[in-house]
């Protein structure tokens, strides 16, 4: 994925550069507009990130985006002029259109961001995480007065606030909790980068919007399917037994510490323990003879703890994920996978995956860096 320049044409009286725009999608926070637009989180961005963390469906298909767009490669490009091919790179040495020196100045920018190469691919994973999740995020340059370079750091919104007077902003920065600083709006650049919503542009918009109740309905389903597994491991349930039952070998061995003062209790916490202690003992299959007289039907009781597994909780759960699946943004069978899957099919779905849902996200990413 390239940088490149939007060709613009320009109306008569408007700066260069601004004529052309349509939707923006990025932007250079200036200091009129940083307390009206920094800090300004909606609720259903604090239930996106709670969904994050607790859906493990979500976060599969979110880091799926995260990744590839992590492996893409930024480069200064020259633009074919009539836009039918892609963009040239500019390499180091110059070529015959830019010289040595000019390509070095054009390179320059690129070479400090974010560190270079690695630290690229992971400012470019978590943007895409930002505008998956709240559907916006701040990338903010500043000059490190610790080492003396220009330090980028990509911020999610609860990350970044703007100071009472609007001169300045606070950071929060990754190296721990505890770790801020505050940058005049003078001596940093700080871009904003979102999903404009379909609406009214100006808000972030992020798929997370209409998957609430999907996702909900899946925390519920699977909290049930929890609770019924817990179910099962609060006891082992209950065992009536009647008086006149006895074991069909009454022998018992007092001994100091006897299992239980009943001999049919005895017998049966015995048959239960040797299979646990010794796998190949007969115990773990040949059943426990007690005698009784008359019908043994009232004579044995036996109580489990457990609640069944309603048998449509599993059916509801994979339709809620395919749900969940559909409205991300991403191939669906990714995350419910295919029913008939060859090299053909998974290379048509991983191609289309490219080009329908990370290019449009890169593409974005990269007209903030060149534009602003």
């Amino acid at each position: 994925m390239a940088w490149w320049q939007i060709h613009k044409r320009d109306k008569p009286g408007e700066p260069a550069g601004t004529g052309g725009a349509v939707l923006a999608s990025a932007a250079l926070v200036s200091k009129d507009q940083v307390r009206t637009v920094v800090g300004r989180r909606q609720e259903w961005q604090a239930e996106g990130w709670d969904f994050y963390r607790a859906v493990p469906e979500l976060r599969a298909g979110v880091s799926w985006a995260a990744n590839g767009c992590s492996r893409a490669r930024l480069y200064v490009g020259r633009i074919d002029p009539d836009g039918s091919s892609e963009p040239l790179p500019v390499e180091a040495e110059g070529d015959d259109k830019t010289s040595a020196d000019q390509a070095a100045a054009l390179l320059a920018p690129l070479e400090e961001l974010a560190g270079g190469q690695l630290g690229q691919s992971e400012m470019l994973r978590r943007l895409s995480v930002l505008l998956d999740i709240p559907g916006e995020s701040y990338l903010v340059g500043y000059d490190d007065p610790d080492t003396g370079r220009r330090r980028w750091l990509v911020c999610s919104p609860s990350e970044v606030t703007s100071t009472s007077s609007g001169a300045s902003v606070r950071v929060q920065l990754p190296d721990s909790p505890t770790a801020r600083v505050e940058l005049p709006l003078a001596d940093c650049t700080l871009i904003r980068l979102w999903r404009p919503d379909a609406e009214i542009a100006h808000r972030p918009d992020s798929p997370l919007q209409a998957l609430r109740d999907p996702l909900r309905e899946l925390q519920g389903l699977s909290a049930h399917v929890l609770a019924t597994v817990e179910s099962r491991l609060a006891g082992a349930g209950l065992m009536l037994l009647s008086d006149d039952v006895a074991p069909a070998t009454p022998q018992q061995s007092d001994g100091p510490n006897p299992l239980h003062a009943n001999p049919v209790a005895a017998a049966l916490l015995e048959s239960m323990a040797t299979p646990l202690k010794n796998r190949d003992s007969a115990a773990a299959i040949v059943p426990l003879l007690l005698t009784t007289p008359g019908s043994p039907k009232d004579k044995l009781v036996y109580e489990s703890f457990a609640t069944e597994l309603d048998g449509n909780v599993l059916p509801l759960r994979e339709a809620a994920i395919k749900r969940v699946a559909t409205g991300l943004d991403m191939p669906q069978d990714v995350l419910t996978g295919l029913a008939d899957s060859n090299h053909w099919n998974a290379w048509l779905s991983d191609e289309s995956g490219v080009k329908l849902h990370l290019e449009p996200k890169l593409g974005l990413i990269a007209d903030a860096l060149t534009e602003r």
